[in-house]
């Protein structure tokens, strides 16, 4: 058993070691041509990100990112995802048929997109519960404010009843603040409906981009989707359900997991050695752990979806 676990091991460890040793030989005359290597492929890049920009995918995941409150490219995200295929690979392949660790990998990858479409799902939900109360709130203020659209969402912050939709509130008003381009305030706005993608965010964001681009008074405009909301509202609290989420059964599963891992190890004598290669490096072990870890998180999503109810008009 221990040896089958150094043949694993003891090729990967030289593998790195050469690589180690190959680039400290090499270092000096390395540079010029990683030099010359990086300019290139960051000349590559641009030229990559410029015709992608174009695209709906990039521009989806871009949209996703932001919605997340994240900070990074689409390009990093799509780096995770590969990482996690090949590493997905490197413990499938060796054990599995081809196709069916391929299958696995790409499920497994896939979890970091899906991840971050449910917790925007459940950050849409929060937010879209705000509605009627952001919209009276924002009526008030732009009346208030002499239908100053910054100053309006500035006011609007500050009230303690706004909180889910606060952090979009920010980023649209610190967007307004640095630029009157009108394709750049677009923008902001599609990303603050985006985040919340209800027909009443859709509504308030238009208000926002006609009052901000064009002077136009959307006074009346605010009126009516108010009185939209809460009529809305009424029918939403007489169809809503108990919807108590069953998530302590859920995250019982990674806890028996465990359990039952220590019971082979302290009632059946099972070494840790056992315990690891009977896992990792076993084909019924190997296959099991990734279904398990793709069960799981795919069980986690689907009670997410299932929960997390939008409000809307």
């Amino acid at each position: 058993m221990n040896e089958e676990i150094l043949n694993i091991l003891i090729p990967m460890l030289l593998g790195m070691g050469g690589l180690l040793l190959f680039y400290i030989l090499l270092e000096n005359s390395l540079k010029k041509k990683v030099e010359q290597i990086k300019g290139f492929i960051e000349e590559k890049k641009k030229k990559v990100r410029l015709k992608r920009s174009q695209t709906k995918f990039d521009k989806h995941l871009k949209m996703l990112i932001q919605a997340n409150g994240l900070n990074f490219t689409p390009d990093k995200l799509e780096g995770v995802i590969l990482i996690i295929f090949i590493a997905s690979m490197c413990l499938t392949v060796r054990v599995l048929l081809l196709g069916t660790a391929i299958f696995l990998s790409v499920g497994l990858a896939i979890m970091p997109y899906l991840l971050l479409r449910v917790r925007l799902e459940e950050m849409r939900a929060m937010s879209s519960r705000e509605a009627e109360v952001l919209v009276n709130a924002f009526l008030i203020k732009y009346r208030a404010k002499q239908r100053n659209i910054e100053e309006t969402l500035e006011a609007i912050i500050k009230e303690k009843s706004i909180k889910n939709t606060k952090p979009l509130l920010l980023k649209l008003l610190f967007k307004l603040q640095n630029t009157k381009n009108k394709a750049e305030i677009k923008a902001a706005v599609e990303v603050f409906v985006y985040s919340i993608n209800t027909n009443w965010a859709r509504l308030l964001g238009s208000n926002v981009y006609q009052a901000t681009t064009l002077n136009i008074d959307v006074t009346l405009s605010l009126e009516d989707l108010l009185v939209q909301l809460r009529e809305a509202r009424r029918l939403w609290e007489k169809q809503k359900r108990d919807t108590a989420e069953p998530r302590r059964i859920l995250w019982g599963i990674p806890i028996l997991y465990f359990f039952f891992a220590y019971i082979s190890w302290s009632k059946l004598g099972l070494s840790a050695n056992e315990l690891f290669y009977n896992q990792f490096a076993s084909k019924q072990g190997v296959s099991f752990f990734m279904l398990i870890v793709i069960g799981f998180t795919l069980s986690l999503i689907l009670v997410k979806l299932r929960f997390s109810r939008k409000f809307d008009c």
